[in-house]
């Protein structure tokens, strides 16, 4: 049984284990479906908004960007707005998402 936290899963037991990198690649093809609740998207968002704020850009961040940026990012401009980007890769992504495709 899946939880609705991206990258978790249920034990039976109601406790989410996290397991897997920080979005899961199934959750991009179920944007491209169309797929996703918008609870699912709320907490793809906030997850994005997060790993920015603490500067944690992985190598495969772009994709997280990529998605993000699919289901927009406007509920989020307030949050985006205020991350230090000090680091070149935070303020590329924060630039990508601020771009107007990204806020539509």
């Amino acid at each position: 049984m899946r939880s609705a936290l991206p990258g978790a899963h249920s034990t039976g037991s109601g406790v989410s284990i996290r397991h897997g990198s920080e979005i899961p690649s199934g959750e991009s093809t179920a944007t491209l479906r169309g797929l996703l609740a918008d609870g699912q998207k709320k907490l793809i968002r906030q997850r994005v908004i997060t790993m920015l704020s603490r500067g944690y850009t992985p190598r495969e961040f772009g994709e997280y960007a990529k998605l993000a940026k699919r289901i927009g990012m406007e509920e989020n401009i307030v949050e985006l707005s205020a991350i230090d980007r000090s680091q070149p890769y935070v303020e590329r992504f924060c630039r990508y998402l601020e771009s107007e495709k990204g806020l539509a």
